[in-house]
């Protein structure tokens, strides 16, 4: 063979190893391009036969317009909506199983709040807003990472603009996930910027005395009624018809890299879920109980956010609203594992417990209300308040009536 003939067979073959190692990109949906498809499948064999576990990633249309993808990693299952902000309707690792089927009509098991976010109000939701842009990325070579990826836009105040990229990703064989986050102000004018992460746990997970596990630094809860079960805030109760919800802010314990990790297990603890964070992105969580029956909705709510979901009175005194600047961008990676045995829940429990590291839970019993004052500030107040009209102090009140809110007058 001649030395041309060499250098060509060499270059043609170094450019299909590099091809081949080169991630396959297939994208679903582009409206800036009209692309939409309707159906697609993959199968482990297409694109990555040498992988030694099976997976598949399928693409359809459910009633009423609604995307939905599936991803199969051979062992952890999601089912994606890019139709309500890329949220995840279920996920599910053997009998393990979170969220529920788009049949049932429920919400789904992860959605997101934001951007405009105040307070209770999901106005401005992402999971109200369908992805303009949706692809599938597959690695070639090991680790053979699966990614889904979609774009929300949604239009701020005064003109401003902001973008989410989202990133749903696992590999072949793990009972785990990543959700990688990227919001973008590519407006030109500054904008208040919030997100907030609902996943939502009910039965057969949260079973009675089901618990969520969390190194709590400080519990705030948000009532009365949450107030008088505080003690017992990480513990859940049987499911009671006549029992109110409760909800509790909490700020975290972290180890040495700012990051914390929670969890929601069975009784037994041979099912949970585990969680793990940056609290630097996520600084603030709320942890919401409804022990009411099943059919209104027994479930418990673990929910990582920049703000507090509350009034913004509130919001202003204990978190901060985070603003974004033209051009500017703000990150949130959050790790997902689904744990079907004792052994690995206990191996999330000694991670959690050593990120505690036996320090003091501080429980607020003094619950903020819709000001943003707590009661014993006002009396601590009022013991320095002097009389509004000095002429009058020291001197009999003139007589008044008024009449009290059963009609009496006095």
């Amino acid at each position: 063979m001649s030395g041309f003939c060499k250098i060509f067979v060499f270059v043609v073959g170094f450019i299909s190893s590099v091809s081949a190692a080169e991630p396959y990109s297939f994208v679903l949906t582009d409206t800036g391009q009209n692309i939409h498809k309707q159906t697609m499948q993959l199968e482990s064999g297409d694109l990555t036969p040498e992988c030694p576990v099976s997976w598949s990633i399928r693409k359809y249309v459910y009633q009423a317009g609604t995307d939905i993808i599936d991803v199969n990693n051979g062992k952890l299952s999601l089912t994606i909506v890019p139709s309500r902000g890329m949220s995840i309707q279920k996920a599910q690792v053997g009998d393990l199983s979170l969220g529920s089927d788009l049949s049932e009509g429920r919400d789904g098991w992860l959605t997101r709040s934001g951007f405009q976010l105040s307070g209770a109000d999901k106005a401005g939701g992402i999971d109200a807003t369908a992805a303009s842009i949706v692809e599938v990325v597959v690695e070639r070579q090991a680790p053979y990472n699966i990614r889904i990826r979609g774009r929300i836009d949604q239009a701020g105040k005064d003109g401003a603009k902001l973008e989410l990229w989202t990133e749903i990703s696992t590999v072949p064989g793990a009972d785990s996930f990543q959700i990688t986050d990227k919001i973008t102000n590519t407006g030109d004018t500054g904008q208040d910027c919030n997100i907030l992460y609902h996943v939502n746990y009910g039965k057969p997970l949260i079973d009675d005395k089901g618990r969520f596990f969390g190194p709590a630094r400080q519990v705030i809860p948000v009532d009365e009624q949450s107030v008088s079960d505080a003690s017992s805030f990480l513990r859940y109760q049987k499911s009671k018809t006549d029992v109110a919800q409760e909800a509790y802010d909490i700020l975290f314990w972290t180890d040495a890299n700012d990051r914390t990790e929670v969890m929601v297990h069975n009784t037994s603890g041979t099912r949970a879920v585990s969680m793990t964070y940056s609290t630097n992105q996520l600084p603030f969580f709320t942890l919401w109980k409804n022990p009411g029956s099943s059919d209104d909705g027994y479930a418990m709510g673990v929910e990582p956010g920049t703000i507090f979901p509350r009034n913004k009175a509130i919001e202003n005194k204990y978190s901060e609203v985070t603003s974004l600047a033209p051009n500017q961008s703000r990150s949130f990676v959050l790790d997902f594992a689904l744990l079907a045995d004792r052994d690995k829940y206990n191996m999330a429990a000694g991670r959690i417990s050593q990120i505690w590291a036996g320090r003091r839970t501080y429980v607020d019993k003094s619950p903020p209300t819709d000001v943003p004052v707590k009661l014993k500030d006002i009396v601590g107040a009022a013991r320095t308040w002097g009389p509004a009209f000095t002429s009058w102090y020291g001197r009999p009140a003139p007589d008044f009536a008024f009449t009290d809110i059963k009609g009496k007058k006095h």
